[in-house]
């Protein structure tokens, strides 16, 4: 069985210590999560531990979200291809989580070091390690 699947199948449920919440407005605001002892456990630079499932909760409003190794962010979620135009991909793309909707996500540590979010109107995002780290 592979790496992803023992994790996605060792689904931890909400744990003491593995997760936190933000406040959000609609200021985008960037948080370091990579360097966060998720399950307990430390990133290593020598690939010890570097891979884990988050679980992202909007409550209260619509959440835009990535994640990205940079400790800024240019993220402009009301930034789109006009209808008939040209496809291109867009550096100030987000993701957008309704309110009241989970996700599960699978960041590397070293690559998706840092969350960048931004809130529809004043709300709150849930953020738990929902998987231990990888061996």
């Amino acid at each position: 069985m592979s790496e992803e699947s023992l994790q996605f199948y060792s689904v931890l449920p909400p744990q003491r210590g593995n997760g936190f919440q933000l406040t959000l407005d609609t200021t985008v605001r960037v948080y370091d999560v990579g360097s966060l002892a998720w399950g307990g456990k430390s990133f290593d630079k020598k690939k010890q531990n570097q891979w884990v499932f988050l679980r992202l909760h909007a409550d209260g409003a619509d959440v835009y979200y990535r994640f990205h190794s940079a400790s800024t962010d240019d993220m402009v979620p009301t930034t789109y291809i006009s209808a008939g135009g040209t496809v291109s991909l867009q550096d100030a793309y987000a993701e957008k989580l309704p309110s009241g909707m989970s996700i599960e996500i699978r960041i590397n540590r070293m690559d998706h070091r840092y969350l960048s979010v931004k809130g529809s109107a004043a709300g709150t995002l849930r953020v738990t390690g929902s998987s231990p780290p990888n061996p």
